[in-house]
């Protein structure tokens, strides 16, 4: 079987994979790997983008449940207004997008708005498991921490925006 942590992602979340192939504890004093060969491909892509090849690890010696993780990495795109922080990743609030990695913990993987989520797990030569999830912007939300501020106090405000938790 094929799990994913989440049904619905934000596009800037991180997956937790985990797959659960009791034959694929070749050796039961290692830690084993699947997913990097291609007689038993892990592919994890959205509607367009895709890691392919993708390695996930034993949990433990002799378990037969492999996991991993890829970091959703929205796309390239000026958060926060300012042309002169640009996209280069220096900056948090300017995302660059883009898909890398083999896994199994430093995949990202760029997304989209109501964007969907796939990973697939070609464990035999005729059968494959998959799992999907969607991918969907939030929209922010501001509050004031009180109902009402003195004229001459300050107010304070929250904001909640999941997908600015890059």
């Amino acid at each position: 079987t094929v799990e994913l942590d989440q049904k619905v992602y934000t596009w800037t979340d991180k997956v937790y994979i985990t797959i659960v192939a009791p034959d694929h504890n070749f050796d039961s004093g290692l830690v084993d790997e699947i997913g990097n060969t291609s007689s038993d491909p892990i592919k994890v892509s959205t509607r367009g983008n895709e890691l392919e090849n993708y390695k996930l690890v034993e949990s433990g010696a002799d378990t037969g449940i492999f996991i991993g993780e890829v970091t959703l990495a929205g796309f390239a795109h000026d958060a926060d207004g300012d042309s002169s922080t640009g996209t280069d990743g220096n900056d948090v609030s300017d995302l660059s997008g883009g898909s890398s990695g083999s896994g199994p913990t430093e995949g990202k993987l760029a997304t989209t708005d109501n964007d969907g989520l796939t990973v697939s797990f070609e464990f035999s030569e005729d059968e494959t498991v998959v799992g999907s999830a969607l991918i969907r912007w939030n929209i922010g939300e501001v509050q004031w921490l009180e109902a009402s501020y003195p004229a001459s106090g300050t107010g304070v405000i929250r904001v909640i925006d999941a997908d600015m938790n890059s």
